[in-house]
């Protein structure tokens, strides 16, 4: 795998000395750090993030760091980090965008090293021995017209989940009142312990409400602030969630 992201990494470069280069960058401060309605460090968290865009493609880095510690990993409990590598491809169509995207998933919290890009291995009775540093997820993302903006998600983790999760997602969103809102559902299929499905079925796992807008502050400087409403059906759980955002 580390040799396919080499090779994209390249073309990538090659790229960027062809075409226009856009730059961003933004920080996200959340009250909660959630993933896919499931609490992730159990504390509030600052999220950096930094987009390169030539042409078509995407290069992003994104990382999350709790504010306090909360996560349970090895009988301690730590401060919750990600780094998160994602190339992205965007094809615009008449209908829509089509994007494929791979994510690179590294969490420095649970010390692993940076470069042990080995799979799980599991034993004989099929429990976890061992595992890499990186988790990766093959994903394609579907944003409609603005006339129909739906958009639908399809992400298969298939390195260092022994289960090779898929999980389906689909959302709309829409404005009212200089508010933008998003509802959306996901789904899976089988067993899968990243969303605690513990029986071979179709699963609701994520159903979810988020609200955002931009408070105006000067005539050059807006600041984005945003709630959501998360609900885990398989887990019982249900979470509310604030961001406020600086570019």
């Amino acid at each position: 795998m580390q040799k396919l992201l080499a090779c994209l990494a390249l073309v990538f470069c090659f790229y960027t000395g062809s075409y226009a280069v856009e730059l961003t960058s933004a920080v996200d401060f959340v009250s909660a750090y959630n993933w896919r309605a499931t609490d992730v460090g159990n504390s509030a968290a600052i999220q950096p993030k930094f987009n390169l865009k030539v042409s078509n493609f995407e290069f992003e880095f994104w990382g999350s760091q709790a504010l306090s510690a909360g996560y349970e990993y090895n009988d301690e409990t730590i401060k919750f980090n990600e780094v998160d590598l994602v190339l992205k491809y965007n094809i615009n169509t008449d209908f829509g965008t089509f994007t494929p995207f791979i994510t690179d998933f590294y969490y420095p919290c649970e010390g692993r090293e940076y470069f042990n890009f080995e799979d799980t291995k599991l034993n004989e009775k099929g429990e976890i021995i061992s595992r890499g540093g990186h988790w990766y997820n093959i994903s394609l993302q579907y944003k409609g017209t603005d006339a129909f903006p739906i958009q639908l998600l399809i992400d298969h983790c298939f390195h260092n989940d022994p289960d090779n999760t898929v999980y389906y997602e689909v959302a709309y969103p829409f404005a009212v009142d200089n508010n933008l809102l998003k509802i959306h559902a996901g789904f899976t299929k089988g067993k899968t312990a990243t969303y605690d499905v513990q029986e071979d079925k179709w699963a609701v796992v994520n159903l979810g409400l988020s609200i955002e807008r931009s408070i105006k502050i000067t005539e050059e400087f807006t600041l984005p602030v945003g709630t959501a409403l998360y609900l885990q059906p398989e887990k019982e759980q249900f979470f509310f969630v604030f961001k406020l955002t600086l570019k």
